[in-house]
């Protein structure tokens, strides 16, 4: 992503009429971020967004660095891959120590991680109510925090 196409904001979507969805996101310099919903345009209630945790490193395995879980108070706390929490961050990490894959979520929501895939439900806005939204991007090793503050 880095510098490809910095402050352009675009939709995509699906036509079908019974289940179609617009889906809005701006790319940045590290980022694809603010992935959200359209209300108007998207027609079902929730959709299922899936991440294949199928990477490839020819240093080794990607593994899970960081994962910022929010508790019933707002607090964060670190929390696993098998924890049964809702992720505000996430950093995938691969061995060669260049960059690594951030994700974050706004609000934080129930995450299923499988491996180092990941898969979360994406609701469809209410009326007078700000979108979920969720970001993709690169981060240095270890700087999930900076990368997620500067969104």
């Amino acid at each position: 992503v880095a510098n490809l196409w910095p402050g352009v904001h675009t939709t995509i979507g699906s036509g079908h009429r019974r289940d179609g969805f617009r889906l809005r996101m701006s790319f940045r310099g590290d980022r694809i971020g603010s992935m959200r919903f359209h209300r108007p345009y998207t027609r079902q209630e929730a959709y299922i967004v899936t991440v294949p945790g199928q990477w490839y490193s020819p240093q080794g395995e990607p593994q899970w660095e960081r994962i910022i879980a929010v508790d019933s108070q707002g607090n964060e706390h670190d929390a696993t891959p098998k924890a049964s929490a809702r992720v505000a961050a996430a950093e995938l990490g691969f061995p060669d120590d260049g960059r690594h894959i951030a994700f974050s979520f706004d609000p934080p929501r129930k995450i299923q991680f499988k491996g180092t895939g990941l898969k979360f439900v994406l609701p469809r806005p209410k009326p007078d109510e700000d979108p979920a939204e969720w970001s993709v991007g690169l981060c240095q090793p270890g700087k999930l925090e900076r990368w997620r503050k500067s969104e």
